[in-house]
């Protein structure tokens, strides 16, 4: 049976690569939601492209509408929440909350959301498991608790199938280009060498971090998209 599927952010890192691996499965119809008018990408020419206005609710039912499942990976990254953390909370958090509302009201069946590991705390130390207490101290992280808190309010309340991904230190090359992603460590260093031939640390390199592939990430959420409620 085909599934409409939205995924937010759909030109970012996770997004854009996420898109171009369900499309080789003939059971998807993929959205890409974006806040900019484009064209579909000559990276996935048979996507459609829908725009996610996240400052209206009616807006964003229209987006909604006939959607089957959303991946929601729309929001501001590290240094953007830094910089300002009230806009934080506002993308975030109340934008998810907004869009938790529409997928309800045009009756969508689940809504995946990326959250982020950082919400274990900073610096992250010792092995962490999913009941290990958030501790969330940077913007970053607790406005994406905040999108967390919202997604479990309305599973719990069976408004909706809401699941949360914390997602740790991805890497690999994206689908789009332009995706801000090249401040990744793993993806600046590979820039890096090529654009200059050297590899500069921009810290002490004595940190500890696990890392994951961006492949593995997107086998991850299709496993969530397919994964019965009851094994959630």
């Amino acid at each position: 049976m085909m599934r409409r599927i939205l995924i937010t952010g759909g030109f970012g890192y996770v997004g854009s690569r996420l898109a171009q691996f369900l499309s080789s499965y003939a059971n998807y119809e993929i959205l890409l939601g974006t806040r900019r008018q484009l064209p579909p990408p000559l990276w996935l020419p048979n996507a459609t492209v829908v725009q996610t206005p996240w400052n209206s609710l009616i807006g964003l039912e229209k987006t909604c509408s006939d959607v089957d499942m959303i991946v929601h990976l729309a929001g501001m990254n590290a240094q953007d929440c830094a910089a300002d953390s009230a806009m934080a909370l506002e993308v975030n958090a109340v934008a998810t909350a907004r869009l938790l509302q529409a997928a309800v009201r045009q009756k969508v069946k689940r809504f995946i959301y990326l959250s982020t590991v950082h919400t274990y705390g900073n610096p992250l130390t010792g092995v962490i498991f999913e009941d290990t207490s958030p501790v969330p101290v940077h913007p970053y992280a607790f406005s994406h608790r905040a999108g967390e808190d919202a997604v479990r309010a309305s599973h719990n309340s069976g408004e909706i199938e809401g699941i949360v991904v914390r997602l740790s230190n991805a890497y690999g090359a994206p689908a789009y280009k332009n995706a801000n992603c090249w401040m990744l460590l793993v993806n600046d260093l590979c820039r890096q060498a090529i654009t200059s031939g050297k590899l500069m640390l921009h810290s002490s390199g004595m940190q500890r971090r696990d890392f994951i592939s961006i492949l593995d990430v997107v086998r991850g959420i299709k496993h969530f998209m397919e994964l019965p409620l009851d094994k959630c």
